[in-house]
Parts: structure tokens; C-alpha cells; sequence
């Protein structure tokens, strides 16, 4: 066996700390795992690449009512991005008929900006 074959990519080694997921962190409402997420340098706003949502179209959905007034704090938060359906995350509160977040949400929509009509 050769000394490479010992060597335990730290990627991969079981002693690693795996990065933090700010989506899992929405869905399970978990403030610790966003303000962990943050301090390695994701955004807030990232979209993810297979459902197209941000972090807080996810705690929307899923009624994470922490992680939207942590998130709502944050400067560079923007409760205004569509995703692929059209949707921003008051409209994902909407839905489940959330009044506390919509109440979180609602007075940072001021900021949307109506697309133009296609003729």
C-alpha cells in the first residue's frame, strides 16, 4: 500500500465540517444552520439550481417563521426574487395562509418591481 492510499482528502474526511445549507436551514427553521451558512459565505438570496427558489421562498413554504425574521434583518435580504413559477415568497405565505410571515414579508414587497406587459 503506498503512503497516498492513507491520505484522506479533508473534502471528504469524516473530521471535516460538511458546509452549512441555508435551504435545509429554511425548511427546519434552524437559525443556527442560516447564521452558520452565512459566516462561510453564502448568500441569503442564493437560487438553487434544481427548484429555481431562494432560502426564503423555501421557509415560506414551510412556515420557518424564525428563519424569515432572521432573514429579515439582514441588509442584503430580498424578499422580491421570483422564482420560476412567478412566485415570491409572500406569495408562498399566501398560500399556506401564514399571517405572521406575510406580516414579516408584506412590508418589504414594497420594493417589487411590476414587469412590463408582452404584447
Amino acid at each position: 500500500m503506498s503512503k497516498n492510499n492513507n491520505v484522506v482528502s479533508k473534502k471528504y474526511s469524516s473530521a471535516a465540517e460538511p458546509p452549512a445549507d441555508l435551504f435545509v436551514a429554511a425548511i427546519f427553521d434552524d437559525v443556527a444552520l442560516m447564521e452558520k451558512a452565512l459566516s462561510q459565505g453564502k448568500s441569503i438570496n442564493s437560487i438553487h439550481p434544481k427548484t429555481q427558489k431562494t432560502p426564503a421562498h423555501l421557509a415560506a413554504s414551510w412556515g420557518s417563521l424564525q428563519f424569515i425574521i432572521r432573514a429579515a434583518q439582514l441588509p442584503d435580504f430580498d424578499p422580491t426574487i421570483f422564482d420560476d413559477n412567478g412566485h415570491t415568497a409572500y406569495s408562498y405565505a399566501a398560500l399556506r395562509k401564514d399571517t405572521e410571515i406575510k406580516g414579516i414579508l408584506g412590508p418589504l414587497m414594497d420594493r417589487v418591481q411590476v414587469l412590463p406587459e408582452l404584447d
